[in-house]
């Protein structure tokens, strides 16, 4: 959690020169979320584009809050509760070992019991397709096929690999 990390924080940063010092947190954060939904209408093509993005980017602005200059618990908390309130229900805190154990059983190599060395073997639940787990990797490969397909010719130019 440094300045640059937290929305409603005005900070100046002083590794800039004086004209560029000052940052708005959430002036950029406005601010790419506005060429993110633009993005997405090339993308979609959505009616009213226009009137949808106003009505984003004045909610986000809501859930984040005023500008401060220290950020606390109790601001943290307001916050949070406004994006969970902004996703209308469908938030769900990602808890990386809770939704893998939840999808996933193990059972431990027989060649490696009483060694130093324990192995396991991992075998999809039978309701896996229902898992927070295997939702979230689909929902990462699906991000990573577009993010590949956006920037697939700067990789290219980069000589990254990204098979």
């Amino acid at each position: 959690m440094h300045n640059p990390d937290i929305p409603p924080l005005v900070w100046e940063d002083v590794r800039l020169t004086s004209p560029y010092r000052l940052k708005k947190n959430k002036e950029q954060i406005l601010a790419a979320a506005g060429n993110i939904f633009d993005f997405f209408c090339l993308k979609t093509q959505p009616g009213k584009p226009d009137a949808i993005k106003k009505k984003l980017l004045g909610d986000l602005d809501a859930a984040i809050g005023s500008d401060v200059e220290a950020d606390s618990s109790l601001l943290k908390k307001s916050r949070l509760a406004n994006y969970k309130n902004l996703l209308g229900g469908n938030y769900k805190k990602y808890d990386k070992e809770q939704w893998f154990d939840a999808s996933v059983d193990r059972q431990v190599e027989a060649n490696t019991i009483g060694t130093s060395d324990v192995k396991y073997n991992h075998f999809w639940k039978s309701d896996y397709l229902k898992s927070d787990w295997y939702g979230f990797q689909e929902a990462v490969k699906a991000h990573q096929a577009v993010a590949f397909k956006v920037f697939g010719k700067t990789f290219e130019e980069m000589e990254v690999d990204v098979a």
